[in-house]
């Protein structure tokens, strides 16, 4: 590729590094349990993942990015609600359930551990108006972030898609149902290995629930 640079995944790696000796630290200091260092560090490494899926790689080289003007393959951004969708199945009739599963199944998965996690780590994610706030908010964050770096690099090299954000939203909604019906194993699993003032389930808010 030459001189053709991209910022990739790879470099979030230190970070995650750093993220890991910071909560040793605290686990060390005992400001946190072990079963809350699993969840953080976890979540924090699903929040990478997302970070990857959604924004690299940038292209952040001038040659490249006039590469990609000069060959038409620039993104489209879609700003009509359910245009995108509509656009997807009407193109691929035949194969409806890939289009189901790949695109707007994905939509739903990239947000769906956030539904999960966020009332465990975050006592306010706790009712469902909550969790679609959130859900639209992150979402919607995503998608004005990737056209505020296309408008910084003079290209789209992420689109807008408003469904993205209908979707998303909906997979974080799924989520947090996942995190309610299985919230009495989470807390018969805890339990068997707490200790007998039940630190693990105060700290990651399932006290309430019992």
């Amino acid at each position: 590729m030459g001189d053709i640079l991209i910022f990739t995944w790879p470099q979030l790696v230190p970070l995650l590094i750093i993220y890991s000796g910071v909560m040793f630290f605290r686990y060390r200091k005992r400001e946190t349990s072990f079963i809350q260092q699993i969840v953080y560090l976890s979540f924090f490494i699903y929040c990478v993942l997302v970070i990857s899926e959604t924004f690299l790689p940038i292209p952040i080289s001038k040659r490249y990015i006039q590469m990609i003007i000069e060959s038409n393959t620039a993104q489209q951004n879609k700003f009509i609600p359910f245009s995108d969708i509509y656009r997807l199945v009407m193109a691929n009739p035949n194969h409806l359930v890939d289009v189901i599963l790949k695109q707007i199944g994905g939509n739903i998965l990239l947000l769906f551990p956030l539904g999960f996690y966020a009332p465990i780590i975050w006592k306010r994610f706790n009712k469902t108006k909550s969790v679609i706030f959130l859900g639209f908010a992150v979402s919607s964050g995503i998608e004005l972030t990737q056209l505020f770096i296309s408008s910084i690099l003079g290209v789209t090299y992420r689109s807008f898609v408003f469904d993205d954000i209908t979707l998303n939203t909906l997979g974080v909604l799924l989520g947090y149902y996942f995190f309610k019906l299985i919230r009495p194993f989470l807390i018969s699993i805890i339990k068997s290995i707490d200790t007998p003032s039940n630190e693990n389930l105060k700290l990651l808010n399932l006290w309430r629930d019992l």
